[in-house]
Formats: C-alpha cells, sequence, structure tokens
C-alpha cells in the first residue's frame, strides 16, 4: 500500500515539474497526494494497521490448516474403507439361507412369515452371524467340503457356532437342519430381525419352529 502512494507522488510530481510533456498539475492535487504518502509512512498509522494484517494473515493460514486436516480426515476413511473391504471379493454364485417358515408357525403373533437370512456382519473371522431381512448384503453362501463358506468373502471363511471361522468346520445338513456336533442352528424362539444365531438344542429349536433352512 505504501509503494502505491509513493509511486503515485512520484508520478504526480513528474507532471507538476513538467515531465516529458510539459503540463503542469495543479497545487491541490500534488498537496492531496502528498499527504497520501505522509498518511501511508506515518508510523502510528502503520501500527494500528499491523494487527489487521496479522489477522487476516491468521485467517488465510487457518483456513489453509483446515482445509489440510479435511483432505486428510478423507484420505484416512478412504484407507480405512480399503482396508476394511480388502479382504471381502464378492463374486457370484452362492445361495441365501434362509429360516423356513409357515404361515401356520405365526411368529411373533403373526399370521404371515417374514423372510429371515442367514447374514455375516463382514468378511474376517470372528464376524458375527445373525438372523436378518432377505436380501441385503453378505447372505451369500456356499456348501463346500461338508462345510458352508460365506460365498462373498475370499479366503476360507466358514459358518462357526455364532461367528465365521477361519478353515473349514464340519456341519451335517439334515431334514433341512443344520448341525454340529448333534446341536442344530438356531437363535432358540421366535425370531426376530437382527438376533444372533449358534448351534443349540436340536429339540428346543424344533419346539419353537426354528430348527430348519432353505437354500434359495
Amino acid at each position: 500500500m505504501r509503494l502505491s502512494y509513493i509511486n503515485f507522488l512520484a508520478t504526480v510530481v513528474t507532471v507538476a515539474e513538467g515531465g516529458t510533456t510539459g503540463l503542469r498539475a495543479p497545487a491541490k492535487q500534488i498537496e492531496d497526494a502528498t499527504d497520501a504518502a505522509a498518511a501511508a509512512t506515518d508510523p502510528a498509522l502503520e501500527a494500528a494497521a499491523s494487527p489487521l494484517e496479522d489477522e487476516s494473515v491468521h485467517r488465510v493460514l487457518d483456513k489453509k490448516k483446515k482445509k489440510k486436516r479435511r483432505k486428510k480426515n478423507r484420505k484416512k476413511k478412504d484407507d480405512d474403507d480399503t482396508t476394511s473391504s480388502s479382504s471381502s471379493s464378492v463374486s457370484g454364485g452362492g445361495d441365501r439361507v434362509e429360516m423356513y417358515c409357515k404361515d401356520s408357525f405365526e411368529w411373533q403373533g403373526r399370521d404371515k412369515c417374514k423372510d429371515y437370512c442367514l447374514t455375516y456382519s463382514g468378511c474376517k473371522s470372528g464376524a458375527s452371524i445373525r438372523i436378518k431381512d432377505c436380501g441385503g448384503k453378505n447372505q451369500r453362501w456356499k456348501k463346500t467340503n461338508g462345510g458352508l463358506k460365506a460365498a462373498g468373502c475370499s479366503g476360507d471363511l466358514y459358518l462357526g457356532d455364532g461367528e465365521l471361522r477361519k478353515g473349514r468346520v464340519s456341519l451335517d445338513f439334515k431334514s433341512g437342519e443344520i448341525r454340529r456336533s448333534g446341536k442344530c442352528l438356531t437363535q432358540m424362539h421366535h425370531p426376530r430381525d437382527g438376533e444372533p444365531v449358534e448351534f443349540r438344542s436340536c429339540e428346543k429349536a424344533r419346539r419353537s419352529d426354528t430348527n430348519e433352512w432353505r437354500f434359495k
């Protein structure tokens, strides 16, 4: 700002002295330019302007920091999403495993069946297994080598007792039941969306009509 006023003053003085055009600037114009230049170089005014300049600089720096932080957070989220899905290789094939129901079961007092499918929470060992409304993700399974493999995951992830296990877990598929060591896969009572399933007494599972499954 100071340089602009000084340059302006120099121009006015040059014109006032004749310059190359030989013209004379009005005395009032020269006086105004002189006052402006003096004000621009006045220490008191400069001191007053400094806080404003500092505040402006800080605002710019804060904006840059916030932008950099947002960019870093976005990158972290992208990295987390990539990590969480790196073990998942959704491929074609596999069946939904639906808990068998007839309207006469009257689950939760309803006269119409709800469709609940076996669902794993993610593609890693230890991921929980629950029944959820059919049609969602992570509901594809494959019968293979006497076990039930999560078809939507890469690697050897199989149905275990309430969770996915690394490596094959031997199961028996008889009369619509999924059994392990003489116990049936169930959640023991009239089902609700999101409930965990485990291997429990087949007798109790049969009493609550939650012992059979259908591959679809």
